[in-house]
This record gives C-alpha cells, sequence and structure tokens, in this order.
C-alpha cells in the first residue's frame, strides 16, 4: 500500500489548512493518508515511515508552533542515531512571514535535522512568504506540483489504478445527520456543550485548547477617546478557580463566537433550521476536532465553529463549484480557483477582504444547492484569538486584562470590514452569562526574571505585554524600565497613559512618548528615540539593557531597528556594517526581541 504521512505545526491555522489541501491532493493520487498535527503523531512510527510531508510554520523568536512543541523537542535530540530515518523519503514546507528576523526558521531548521538522520529529500525546502502579493499561494502554486511529480516517480500508482480527477467530488470529511427530523426543545448550551455557569468552572489542570476556563466579563471600558476613529477596550476577564499561572509575556487565547446576524445570515442561505439538531461522525482516520460537538444545532455549529467571515482560498471555489445550477458561476468558481485566475481571485476577495459568507450570499445559483456534508470542509474553523496579556497576577491573581483594538475598517465593499473577535468582545456587557472561554500559553518575548535594565518599545496595543511586565517589576521594586510609547494624539489614544505618567512623575520609569499627529511633520516611536539618542546610549552602553519591540509588523519594527543600527554607529564611529553586527549580536544573545503581527 502506498501510504503518506502529512504533518503539520499549525499555530494560527494556516499550516493545517496547507495540510489539509494536500490531504486532498493525495487522496486524487490514491495514497492511503494519514493526516495529524506533530504532536498527536506517534513520532515512533515515524521510523519505519517511506513517505512524510512536513508543513510547519515559525512563531515569535524562531520558536515551534504549540502543536509541534514535543515533536520539535524529541527530534532535536542529539541522542538519536544519525541513520535513524535512512528509509523516509520527505518535504517540508513553511509558512512564514519575510518581514520577522526568524523568517520560516523552523521549517529550515527541521529541513537540516531530518537530513542529518539521513531521510532522504524530494524537493529544497519550500518556503512560503506572506509578505508576497499572493500571499503563500505564490511560492504553492511553483513548488506543489514538483512535489507531487517527485512522489509519483518515486512511488508510482498501481497499473489497475487512476487517478481521480479533478471533476469528481471527493468525499466529505465528516457525515451529518439530521436526528430524526426533531427540533432541541433545549437551549443551545445544553445540546452543545456551549458556555455553562462559572461554578461549574472550576479546574484542577491548566486550560487549554480542548478545554478552556469559561471566564466571565468583569468589564469592558473604552480608553481611546469618544470621537477618536479607534476603539480600544481595556478587557477584564475573572479567572478565579481556573488554576491558570501566567506570567509577563504569555498570551490569552479567546473562543470568539460569529455575529448573531451572520449567523442567521448563513442559516437562511442554506435554508437550514437553526434549532435543529445534528450529530457529526467522522469518516475512517479522521477524528472531531475538541472545539466541535459531536451532537449540535446548526446555529451553534454556525456561531461557535464555521469562520463565516475568513476571506476564502482556492478550494472554496473549487469545492462550490461542484454544487453550482449555473453554468455562469460554475464557469466563474473554477476561474478564481485555476492558476490563471489567482490574480482575479485575489482582486475580488483579497483585496477588498471579502467574506466567504458574502461570496455565498453573490452567487445565487450555487448556495441554495451546498449539500451539508460539506458545510465543514467549504468553511474553515473559527480559530481562537491571541492577545497579549496585559496585567500581573502580582496585582491580581484572579484577573486577566486585555487591551482590544476593535477592527472596524472600510475597503470598496460597501459594508465594512469587522474583526470577529474584537467585535464580539466590544459588544459584550458585564453579567454572570457573558461568558469568554479562555486558556493562556507562553508568548514569544523572554523577559529578564530580574532586575536587569530594559528598554521596552510599544506603540499601539503593543504596550500590552510591557504593561504585564512593569506591573510585575513594581512588585518586585524593580524599576530600570525605559518605555517607548507612540499612538497617534496624546489626548485621543495614549493607552494606560495615566499609569505611564504616575510612575514617571514618582521616578519609576522612564518614559518617552510619540504622538505622531499631534504636529504638522508625523512623528513616531524611531523619532523620538533618535531624538534622545543619548538617553539610549546611555541605557544601551552604561545599563547594557535588554531590548524589547511589540506592535505593528508593517514599518515600526525596520524603523526602529535602523534607528539602533544609527545609534551604535554614531556614538562608536563605526560602519553601518559594524553597527549591524553590535545588532545582531544582541539578537544572538536574547537581549533584542520582537513581538509583533
Amino acid at each position: 500500500m502506498r501510504e503518506l504521512l502529512i504533518l503539520y505545526g499549525s499555530q494560527t491555522g494556516c499550516a493545517e489548512e496547507v495540510a489539509e489541501s494536500l490531504f486532498r491532493n493525495a487522496s486524487r493520487l490514491r495514497f492511503s493518508v494519514h493526516l495529524s498535527s506533530l504532536d498527536h503523531f506517534d513520532i515512533k512510527q515515524l521510523l519505519y515511515s517511506r513517505l512524510a510531508i512536513f508543513v510547519c510554520s515559525t512563531t515569535g523568536q524562531g520558536d515551534p508552533p504549540s502543536n509541534m512543541r514535543k515533536f520539535w523537542k524529541f527530534i532535536m535530540r542529539r541522542n538519536l542515531p544519525a541513520d535513524s530515518l535512512t528509509q523516509l523519503h520527505f518535504a517540508v514546507i513553511g509558512l512564514g512571514d519575510s518581514s520577522y528576523p526568524k523568517y520560516n526558521f523552523v521549517a529550515k531548521k527541521l529541513f537540516r535535522r531530518l537530513s542529518q538522520l539521513s531521510a532522504n529529500q524530494l524537493l529544497p525546502p519550500i518556503l512560503a512568504d506572506d509578505q508576497h502579493q499572493l500571499g503563500a499561494d505564490a511560492a504553492l502554486d511553483e513548488a506543489v506540483p514538483k512535489l507531487w511529480w517527485s512522489i509519483k516517480s518515486l512511488f508510482p500508482l498501481p497499473g489497475h489504478l487512476t487517478e481521480i480527477p479533478s471533476s469528481q467530488l471527493l468525499p466529505p470529511k465528516y457525515k451529518i445527520n439530521i436526528l430524526d427530523n426533531q427540533l432541541s426543545k433545549e437551549p443551545v448550551q445544553e445540546v452543545s456543550d456551549a458556555p455553562k455557569p462559572i461554578s461549574d468552572s472550576v479546574t484542577t489542570t491548566s486550560p487549554s485548547s480542548s478545554s478552556p476556563f469559561l471566564s466571565r466579563l468583569i468589564s469592558n471600558d473604552r480608553i481611546t477617546s469618544q470621537d477618536h476613529f479607534q476603539d480600544v477596550r481595556l478587557i477584564r476577564l475573572d479567572i478565579t478557580d481556573s488554576n491558570i499561572r501566567y506570567q509577563p509575556g504569555d498570551v490569552a487565547y479567546l473562543r470568539p463566537q460569529n455575529s448573531s446576524e451572520n449567523v442567521s445570515h448563513f442559516l437562511s442561505l442554506l435554508s437550514l433550521n437553526g434549532d435543529q439538531q445534528i450529530s457529526i461522525q467522522p469518516h475512517s482516520g479522521q477524528t472531531l476536532p475538541s472545539s466541535l460537538a459531536s451532537v449540535t444545532t446548526w446555529k451553534e455549529l454556525a456561531t461557535n465553529h464555521l469562520d463565516l467571515s475568513a476571506v476564502p482560498r482556492r478550494y472554496f471555489f473549487e469545492l462550490l463549484s461542484h454544487f453550482s445550477q449555473s453554468d455562469l458561476e460554475k464557469e466563474k468558481l473554477l476561474e478564481f480557483c485555476s492558476p490563471e485566475g489567482q490574480d482575479e481571485r485575489f482582486a475580488y476577495c483579497n483585496r477588498v477582504r471579502r467574506s466567504s459568507l458574502e461570496v455565498l450570499t453573490e452567487f445565487t445559483q450555487t448556495t441554495p444547492h451546498i449539500h451539508t456534508d460539506y458545510v465543514l470542509d467549504l468553511l474553515p474553523p473559527l480559530q481562537p484569538r491571541a492577545f497579549s496579556i496585559a496585567s500581573s497576577q502580582s496585582n491580581d491573581d484572579k484577573v486577566i486584562e486585555l487591551l482590544v483594538a476593535v477592527v472596524n475598517y472600510k475597503t470598496k465593499l460597501s459594508a465594512p470590514r469587522l474583526g470577529v473577535c474584537s467585535n464580539w468582545l466590544a459588544n459584550m456587557q458585564p453579567s454572570s452569562h457573558c461568558i469568554v472561554p479562555l486558556w493562556t500559553d507562553k508568548g514569544t518575548l523572554r523577559f529578564p526574571k530580574d532586575g536587569e535594565p530594559c528598554i521596552l518599545i510599544g506603540p499601539g496595543t503593543g504596550v500590552a505585554p510591557f504593561r504585564s511586565f512593569i506591573q510585575h517589576r513594581e512588585s518586585l521594586g524593580y524599576h530600570s524600565n525605559l518605555l517607548v510609547f507612540g499612538n497617534r494624539n496624546k489626548d485621543g489614544d495614549f493607552l494606560c497613559g495615566d499609569e505611564w505618567q504616575s510612575l514617571s512623575s514618582a521616578g519609576k520609569l522612564t518614559l518617552l512618548t510619540a504622538f505622531s499627529r499631534d504636529q504638522e511633520e508625523k512623528y513616531y516611536v524611531w523619532n523620538a528615540m533618535a531624538d534622545n539618542s543619548d538617553l539610549m546610549w546611555r541605557w544601551l552602553q552604561d545599563l547594557h539593557s535588554f531590548i524589547f519591540i511589540a506592535g505593528n509588523a508593517k514599518r515600526m519594527p525596520d524603523d526602529v531597528r535602523s534607528c539602533f543600527v544609527k545609534i551604535f554607529k554614531d556614538k562608536l564611529d563605526v560602519s553601518s556594517a559594524e553597527a549591524e553586527e553590535c545588532v545582531q549580536r544582541l539578537e544572538s544573545e536574547g537581549r533584542y526581541q520582537l513581538e509583533c503581527w
């Protein structure tokens, strides 16, 4: 039997989505495929496997995703025999963002490690860059066909079999059954294992993605002025009896819900009764995600599991084309899912951030004919959202605080683009029934545990992890912190400004600010650093400070880095290349760290 392993490490769901696409490709080639996250795979089976494709992303400072950490620790063991994987043929696909210093670091290192263990490479590592105009598809469209050609040449199809053509619909991932045509007479919570009262959520183990804690919303306060364009909230969540222990730099993961308007619209488009009970059964070799109940209702499924606002990827159009009853719509769908139509698909979807729900609305001769078994194939799962924790348990061990920028912006489409999680939170009113499922995990920043001086550069909501860190250090009596904060207006969005100014006045914080729109010429955090280069140099040279940077990944990290390079160049009177080496040395020592998005 021709067997293939497809193993992924995914933090936000992108690598998992690519792995599922490869699974469908392999199924058409008649492979017997095992698809799994790396940490759910029995790594010992790798010793006996002949063919594997690894798909992985990189997080933070070159760290593996949370669902491949155990695998990573094992595969990097130095005592593994050098000939451990001589029988294995493999490929590695990395998903990354070239704006990060550790671009595709995990994929590159995994490729080298598998080669060191004598595994046989099918191709050089395939490195996809999210910064490309077409995203990861740009690299995948070019490299994946070459990968399948290489695999087919080594593991040819038996003579009595033929490939499954693309015109033939593959079986769905799950079988959805209507339960005896009965309508649920119980609340959705009882059918779906949705949030129950906080008193039922006491746990003796740490919450996780498979078992989140059901926290209660304590407060939801806007901390930008009412006339400011950006709505930023300080969210406080009750974690009493949760067994959650977090440190500065840690991250809270929240499971959001789709808006009731979008849910109702989706159910209407597919003529689904929201209260109808259904059962969801995985096909052979598959398992249900921990967040998906085996018995639920259509409404609960659409509310908590389906990502109705996701910008659709290529497979969405391919699958949708199989249900079309219109030649015109079918032709357009097939064009969107072809390599030749990727530019038009990008303009139709990505550039204006058109959602899957909006596409379903527009294809009126196709959507009503979607077979319900394929709903979970058509729409990706609603992913948890990660937020840097903005509080310290040294202040209150029963509370987590988050800084949340509410996503609401316009494109060429008439309706504004609304962030699913941020708007869900913003619309909540504190009450005993207002429940937010959450768990925590290690973030990418590794703060020093003692009182060593730190330069903290956090424009906008990038200040969140530094608020946690500063609060924690305050409780220990450490005050060697230089905070560089930036935003648009001092009166409009000086996030937690009263706290920073109070600490600064008390001599417990060195504070630099940059408000880009408070003067005629725009003024950013790197401008404030350059204007205070003597101060920055004293913290760098005399105090040997750690440097931490958090915030938007577009321009800020590069401009801040360039400023540091210039400070080293001017103060040491060295060349630009030598100054760059100074910053690189700080990075290699873990004294220059970023968390950007």
